[in-house]
């Protein structure tokens, strides 16, 4: 580690152990307006560390090559960065190395605005570092969209994917079909500022449609793209649904390559994805116009026919100049229904070069036809296809055997409300036995003993790949579904555990001596750089949904319950346990996020503490327990607190009565156990570590 425990940890470093004073950086020559720009933004993070104006540090930067064009795939994002008592000096071969540089030396900067002097060599591990946010279910504006660029940014994230259709909503402003927009939606001029300042931070934003399933929102618009052609509702609800494109429609093609032409004025990435994952087939083995098609086109069954549709919207979006990202399903065309909790999730054209371009007969078009509409018949998707391997630990070599570029997204899924540790964990090029290992881990770990058997049914995903295969791993993303976060929420379960898989995709190394302490360092600097401050803004939000400034000591020891236990509810998470699926589900895409529980972090910096008092022992862990279960005894309590809070304090008060000896450790125990089990969403967090205390004592 280095002196201020930076996440992501550069790869190379060696540090004299002398430091220099640091409040403000000052060119040391004329900087070009891109490396201005990043200059201005590392001193607003140094600003709002220090206090603003202050005396300048001379900075240098030798830059190989600072044409102004959009970030791509391949780009050279190594750096070095040295600090000496005169100045520092970064030398890179493009822009994204300069504006990682600087982060790195924001990060740097200690509590007494020292940075440590010495060098850094330094290059990601990886090509692809990103973060899905998924804006279609719940909007998220601009503004915080904005937000997120700037803590990308610190942290060396290059890529923002943006997952702007799905059931619920169709937030992309299309001109050609004006209907499709849901309310409320981004406008053209937003995505092009989005575009333009991700640009300057070398972050690119790869936009997301996704078909041809998970789209309910499109249908709504336009039935007639549908098989059934008939009216379809809108929905709110979150699960399952059977809204479906209609594959054997010429104009279901024709529009989607509208789309894309209007995807492609906006979105200058060499990348555009279609989603492609939890299609039910239903609507189409219902239909004679499709039974007819398949027919036609010799396609054997619903498998088939997806890969098919797959395969034509890949090639309309080469002729756009795009490359296609697909998620996991589109390796076998996934047409049955999958045990899938959120739907949805690309290779730059000078990295896939090589690669066999897509091909199929080439058939004269007949009358009334789209280009492309004949040539796929038979194809199965393309080999340069990207897939987005999200369904557990064998979707990866799936991908990798069948030749594809993988993106991996299993083991990242930030709604899962996991801690950190465990998302760390998942190394991108780990052996597929290690990860299916880790995955059975989490079925023994303490802390998912509430879902443990429901989690379990994921393991119908398990197909490992039976050969090796020529797909190169591209990196890894991590997913954020917005059924459970909007707008006012997203600081705080975003950014609570991101930099934790910002370390592990950049530096791709086993997890720091104590991860819990470098990732609070993290949240730390976000705050103080002005970006965003993830602990005072879930306390914030816990007053403003009802918890007094009192009870918030005892409240703060409380955890979300894991996996989808919220979004599933009792009733859903109970079928999931027998193997079932159930309809009802008590969030919908309107319920409001105003509760204790939303507000939340998914794991208690408070508990890490609290863990650290256990070992540590003695008086100021008898203070602690004292202090906490003063809370706890607060008067006003919500209703939905009661018996959360009333589990926390019979953990504490076991914790108080065998340190006190007023009780043995094996009467302790039992009395944790009834304080370890849920309370409605709630988790004493604090619970399965003083279970192990007592059963080492």
């Amino acid at each position: 580690m280095t002196p201020s425990a930076p996440l992501p940890r550069p790869r190379r470093a060696n540090f004299a152990g002398d430091r220099v004073p640091v409040k403000r950086l000052k060119a040391a020559d004329v900087l070009s307006p891109s490396c201005t720009q990043a200059l201005e933004r590392a001193n607003r993070w140094l600003g709002h560390q220090n206090g603003g104006a202050a005396p300048t540090f001379p900075l240098r930067i030798e830059l190989a090559d600072d044409r102004q064009r959009p970030p791509a795939l391949g780009d050279d994002e190594g750096y070095r960065l040295r600090i000496s008592s005169a100045g520092a000096t970064v030398c890179a071969a493009t822009l994204a190395g300069v504006n990682w540089a600087l982060a790195t030396l924001v990060q740097l900067v200690d509590r007494d605005s020292c940075l440590p002097i010495g060098e850094i060599k330094d290059e990601p591990a990886f090509p692809w570092r990103g973060l899905m946010v998924d804006a279609a279910r719940r909007f998220i504006s601009l503004d915080t969209l904005l937000t997120t660029l700037d803590a990308m940014a610190l942290h060396k994230l290059n890529v923002l994917h943006l997952h702007l259709t799905d059931d619920q909503g169709f937030r992309f402003p299309s001109a050609a079909f004006p209907r499709l927009a849901s309310k409320p939606c981004y406008s053209a001029g937003d995505l092009r500022i989005l575009v333009a300042e991700a640009a300057g931070r070398s972050i690119r934003v790869v936009p997301e449609l996704d078909m041809p399933g998970h789209v309910t929102s499109w249908l709504c618009a336009h039935p007639e793209w549908g098989p059934r052609r008939a009216p379809v509702p809108p929905t709110r609800r979150f699960g399952p649904h059977q809204a479906v494109l209609n594959p054997a429609d010429e104009a279901v093609y024709a529009a989607i390559d509208i789309l894309l032409g209007e995807l492609a004025d906006l979105f200058p990435d060499a990348f555009v994805h279609i989603g492609g994952d939890e299609v039910d087939a239903a609507w189409w083995r219902e239909s004679e116009e499709v039974a007819g098609y398949m027919v036609e086109h010799g396609l054997a069954d619903t498998d088939a026919l997806q890969a098919h549709f797959i395969a034509r919207v890949a090639e309309l979006a080469s002729r756009r100049g795009k490359q296609v990202i697909g998620w996991d399903e589109v390796l076998d065309g996934a047409a049955r229904k999958h045990p899938t909790e959120p739907s949805s999730t690309p290779t730059d054209a000078r990295l896939l070069h090589d690669a066999p371009q897509p091909r199929g007969p080439q058939q004269q078009r007949r009358q009334g036809e789209t280009p492309l509409s004949r040539s796929a018949s038979h194809s199965p998707p393309t080999k340069n296809l990207v897939v987005q391997a999200w369904r557990g630990a064998t979707a990866r070599g799936r991908a990798l055997a069948a030749g594809h570029p993988c993106i991996l997204s299993s083991g990242y899924y930030l709604d899962l409300f996991y801690p950190a540790d465990v998302h760390h964990a998942y190394a991108l090029d780990a052996a597929e036995a290690d990860l299916i290992a880790q995955e059975d881990a989490l079925l023994e770990d303490a802390r998912f003993r509430h879902v443990a058997t429901a989690m379990k049914w994921t393991l119908g995903w398990r197909h490992p790949a039976q050969t090796a295969g020529c797909g190169v791993l591209l990196g890894g993303e991590a997913c954020l579904w917005s059924e459970l976060v909007g707008d006012e929420l997203l600081s705080v379960r975003l950014w609570s555990r991101m930099p934790a898989l910002a370390d592990r995709f950049w530096a791709n190394q086993p997890a720091p001596d104590d991860l819990a302490a470098a990732l609070e360092a993290s949240l730390q600097r976000l705050a103080k750089a002005g970006v965003v401050d993830v602990l005072g803004r879930s306390q914030a939000l816990l007053q403003a949904f009802g918890v007094s400034e009192r009870q918030i000591p005892a409240v703060a020891l409380l955890e979300p319950i894991k996996w989808y236990g919220r979004l599933l509810g009792e009733a859903a998470l109970a079928a999931r346990n027998r193997g079932a699926e159930a309809a009802a589900r008590p969030y919908q895409a309107d319920t409001p996020l105003n509760r204790p529980i939303d507000a939340l972090p998914p794991e208690s910096f408070a508990a890490k503490k609290f863990g650290d008092l256990l070992v540590q022992g003695g008086k100021p862990l008898i203070e602690e327990c004292e202090w906490r279960l003063a809370a706890c005894k607060e008067a006003g309590y919500l209703p939905e607190l009661i018996a959360p809070i009333h589990a926390l304090a019979l953990v504490l008060q076991a914790v108080l009565d065998c340190l006190q000896k007023r009780i043995s450790a094996l009467a302790a125990l039992q009395q944790v156990a009834k304080g370890s089990e849920p309370q409605g969403e709630y988790l004493v967090a604090i619970a399965p570590m003083v279970r192990d205390w007592l059963v080492r004592r």
